[in-house]
């Protein structure tokens, strides 16, 4: 799993946990899926309300189409 020293909290916690089960190892069912998605849902709902970033940072640009087939291919 990736390691995330700065800002780290459960949130980021569970985000890398989640990336991690889809990504890394063998494709993963629907149990471990789920197991990964309540982990960050749960997660997020104990996260504290935050406002904007006072950085100007862009979104990273992935190409969607081509991200949604490469995701497909993992879980099919």
């Amino acid at each position: 799993m990736a390691q995330f020293h700065m800002f780290s909290s459960p949130s980021i916690a569970a985000a890398a946990h989640f990336l991690d089960v889809v990504w890394n190892g063998k494709a993963p069912g629907d149990e471990a899926l789920l197991a990964a998605l309540d982990g960050l849902l749960a997660a997020y709902h104990g996260a504290p309300d935050a406002g904007p970033s006072d950085t100007d940072l862009e979104a990273p640009h992935c190409g969607g189409p081509a991200l949604y087939q490469e995701v497909a291919a993992r879980l099919d």
